[in-house]
């Protein structure tokens, strides 16, 4: 799979007047700016509830193609709801360097409150290396779990999520 580099050129030109060269002269400055690859999309709640203004919604892009280990995490956002209610829209970055042709790309999405996972994605799709980078996530309630972080190598694990059981 080829990956595209998309650069944005942004350039200022002042025009400065001067006796020598009867006002025409002119200086220019040119930045070349590198536009990472993104997955975007939007999440979702699947309960219509309010979320709380300390709630905390952390979108992920990880890596999961060795089955024995821990998910690598290419790229992670982290945002505060500050009482904004779904759906959220996000736009994720990620480094192609970071991505194996044959890698098993996944995306998923969490809702933290007071450091507990209330919520997380129902479906983890797949992404990137099939050409997908896009997609709609859908959280569900779990059961309260707290999120136990831990560093591995640089990589940061927590928690399975369980899924609350609804029925009776």
């Amino acid at each position: 799979m080829a990956y595209l580099r998309w650069y944005h050129v942004i350039c200022r030109v002042d025009w400065r007047g001067s006796s020598s060269d009867n006002g025409h002269r002119f200086s220019d400055r040119c930045t070349i700016q590198l536009a990472m690859p993104a997955v975007s999309g939007t999440i979702n709640l699947h309960q219509r509830i309010a979320l709380p203004p300390n709630a905390a919604l952390t979108v992920t892009v990880s890596d999961a193609s060795v089955s024995d280990a821990p998910s690598r995490v290419l790229a992670q956002k982290v945002a505060w709801t500050d009482g904004k209610q779904a759906p959220f829209i996000f736009s994720l970055p990620y480094n192609p360097a970071d991505v194996q042709l044959n890698a098993r790309i996944l995306l998923s999405a969490a809702v933290t409150i007071d450091n507990r996972v209330v919520m997380a994605t129902q479906d983890i799709p797949a992404v990137i290396t099939n050409g997908v980078t896009r997609a709609d996530l859908l959280l569900i309630p779990v059961e309260s779990v707290a999120l136990s972080t831990h560093s591995q190598g640089g990589l940061l694990t927590h928690s399975a999520h369980t899924p609350l059981n609804t029925e009776g």
